[in-house]
C-alpha cells in the first residue's frame, strides 16, 4: 500500500515536470518531415503531370531543360502552399489564443494536432494519386492554417507554461520548451529523408499521423488543464455560465459561439497596446519588436529566410556543397541551438544574470555567428559558425518569458497569440525579403553580405533589451502590488484591468 501511494505522488509530481514538452518535440518532428516531404512531393508531381514519364520524374538531374522547369513551377506552388497556411493560420491564432484563455489550453493544443492529422489525409490521396493536382494538397494546407497550425499549437503551449510556473523558474521552463523545437527539427531532418528514400512518401505520412495520434493521447491523459473553470469563470463575463447548485458545478456555454466574437481580435491585439502602470506598455512593446527581429532574421532556420539564403550561399562558389553536406549543417545548427538551451542557459541564468542581459548577450554573439558567416570560404569555417549559433534560441526564449512576466495569468492566451501571429507573418516575409536582396548582392562578399545585414538587423533588438532593462527598475514595486492582486477574486482583477 505504502509503496503505491509512493508510486502516485511520484506520477503527480511528475505531471507537475514533464507537461507540454513532449507535444512541442513531436509536433516539431511531424512537421519538420512534413515539410521535408511535400516539397520533394509537389516537385514530383509537377514532372509527372507536366511530362507523364515517371522514369524521368525519378532521374531529373540528367535533364537540365525539364529539371529547369520542374524546379520553377514548383517554386510557383510552394508560394502558393506558404500563402495558404500563413494567411489563416495568422487570423484564427489571434481568435484561438484569447479563446483559450477562456475555455482552456488543452482543447487549443488538439485543434492543430486534428488539423495536422487531417491535412495529411490530403497528402496521402495526393502521394497515392500522383496526377491529381497540386491544388489538393493546398487545400490540406488551408484547413490546417485554418486550424492555427504551428502558430497556435506554440502560443499554447507556451502560455500553458506560463500558467503553471512561477515567475522565479518560467525562463528555465521556457528555454526547455523552446529547445524542443529545435530538437524535433533536428530528428526530423536526420530522418525525414531516409523515410521517403526507404519507404515512400505515404509511410512518411503516415508516420507523421502517429505522432499526431500519440500527442492527443497525451494531452489527454497526461496533461492537466492549467486554466481552471473558476479562472475561466472570472477571466471573462461575456463568457455564459450556469451553476448546479445540486452538482456544485459551473458550466461553460456556447464555447463555439464565444470563438467567433470579433472581441478575441481585439483583446489579442489590446493586450499589447493597453496601458499599464510602470511602463510595462512600452516594455511589451519593445520586446514584441525584438520577437519580430528573431524569427525574421530566422532563429529555426527550417522556417526562414536565413534558411534559404544559407542553402543558396553553401552551394555556390567557392564551397559547392552537395546535399549531403547542406543538411549536416543545418542538422548540427539546430543540435548545437537545442544544447545551448538545455545546458548554457540554466548556466548563465545561475550566474544571477537578469533576462535582459542573457537575451541581449547572445544575441551580440549570434550576430558574430552572422559575420563568421559572411567571410567563410571554406568548409571547415563554415562549420565553425555552429558554435557561437548554439546560443541563437536563447533571446527568443527569454523574450518569451520576459513577455510572460509582464501581463496577468488571463492574458497569457492573448499575449502568445498575438506573438504567434507576428511569428508567422516573419516567416514568409523573411523568406520574402530575403531571397529578393541575395540575389540583387552576390557580388558584395560573394553573397556573404546578407549576413552582415542580419547582423545589423540584431543591433536593434540589443538597444531595446538594455532599454527593457532599465525600464525594469521601475517595475519592481508595482510586481509586489501586481502578485498581491492576482492573488484577489477574478472579478476583482478583471475591474483592476478595466
Amino acid at each position: 500500500m505504502a509503496d503505491g501511494w509512493r508510486c502516485f505522488r511520484c506520477i503527480a509530481a511528475a505531471r507537475n515536470v514533464i507537461t507540454v514538452e513532449p507535444v512541442l518535440f513531436l509536433y516539431m518532428l511531424g512537421s519538420f518531415l512534413q515539410f521535408t516531404a511535400v516539397q520533394q512531393l509537389i516537385r514530383y508531381k509537377v514532372c509527372v503531370i507536366n511530362y507523364n514519364d515517371t522514369v524521368l520524374c525519378n532521374n531529373l538531374t540528367g535533364h537540365k531543360e525539364e529539371e529547369d522547369e520542374v524546379i520553377k513551377q514548383a517554386s510557383h506552388w510552394i508560394i502558393i502552399l506558404n500563402v495558404a497556411l500563413t494567411v489563416p493560420s495568422v487570423i484564427s491564432s489571434l481568435f484561438l489564443g484569447s479563446w483559450s484563455d477562456a475555455v482552456g489550453r488543452k482543447s487549443i493544443i488538439l485543434l492543430p494536432t486534428v488539423g495536422t492529422i487531417i491535412y495529411c489525409g490530403f497528402l496521402i490521396v495526393s502521394a497515392a494519386f500522383t496526377y491529381l493536382s497540386v491544388w489538393i494538397i493546398i487545400a490540406g494546407q488551408a484547413i490546417l492554417g485554418a486550424t492555427g497550425a504551428f502558430a497556435i499549437l506554440t502560443s499554447a503551449v507556451f502560455s500553458y507554461l506560463g500558467d503553471v510556473t512561477t515567475k522565479e523558474n518560467r525562463t528555465l521552463r521556457f528555454g526547455i520548451l523552446e529547445s524542443m523545437t529545435f530538437l524535433g527539427s533536428f530528428v526530423g531532418n536526420a530522418t525525414g529523408g531516409v523515410i521517403i528514400d526507404r519507404y515512400g512518401y505515404i509511410t512518411c505520412f503516415i508516420f507523421i499521423i502517429s505522432c499526431e495520434v500519440v500527442i492527443i493521447v497525451y494531452v489527454v491523459v497526461w496533461l492537466k488543464e492549467s486554466v481552471s473553470q473558476y479562472g475561466r469563470q472570472g477571466m471573462t463575463e461575456r463568457i455564459e455560465v450556469s451553476v448546479e447548485a445540486d452538482l456544485g458545478q459551473v458550466e461553460v456555454k456556447n464555447k463555439c459561439i464565444e470563438l467567433l466574437r470579433v472581441d478575441h481580435f481585439k483583446k489579442a491585439v489590446l493586450v499589447i497596446f493597453q496601458k499599464r502602470p510602470q511602463k510595462r506598455r512600452l516594455q511589451i512593446i519593445f520586446l514584441v519588436v525584438c520577437l519580430f527581429i528573431f524569427e525574421l532574421v530566422g532563429t529555426v532556420f527550417q522556417f526562414s529566410g536565413a534558411r534559404d539564403t544559407t542553402v543558396l550561399y553553401v552551394t555556390k562558389e567557392p564551397l559547392s556543397w552537395n546535399a549531403t553536406l547542406v543538411g549536416l549543417f543545418l542538422g548540427l545548427k539546430n543540435l548545437s541551438s537545442g544544447f545551448g538551451l538545455l545546458c548554457v542557459l540554466p548556466l548563465v541564468h545561475f550566474i544571477g544574470l537578469g533576462d535582459p542581459i542573457i537575451a541581449a548577450g547572445s544575441t551580440v554573439v549570434r550576430m558574430c555567428g552572422y559575420i563568421l558567416m559572411a567571410f567563410a570560404r571554406t568548409t571547415t569555417v563554415m562549420f565553425l559558425v555552429i558554435v557561437p549559433m548554439a546560443v541563437s534560441g536563447i533571446p527568443a526564449a527569454c523574450t518569451r518569458a520576459m513577455l510572460s512576466k509582464l501581463v496577468l495569468t488571463s492574458e497569457q492566451g492573448s499575449l502568445f497569440s498575438f506573438a504567434a501571429a507576428v511569428e508567422t507573418t516573419t516567416t514568409f516575409l523573411g523568406s520574402f525579403i530575403f531571397n529578393a536582396i541575395f540575389p540583387a548582392t552576390l557580388d558584395i562578399l560573394q553573397g556573404g553580405f546578407i549576413y552582415l545585414l542580419m547582423a545589423a538587423m540584431l543591433v536593434v533588438p540589443v538597444i531595446l533589451l538594455l532599454w527593457v532593462r532599465d525600464l525594469k527598475k521601475y517595475d519592481n514595486t508595482y510586481q509586489i502590488q501586481e502578485e498581491a492582486v492576482e492573488g484577489k477574486t477574478p472579478s476583482a482583477t478583471s475591474s483592476i484591468l478595466s
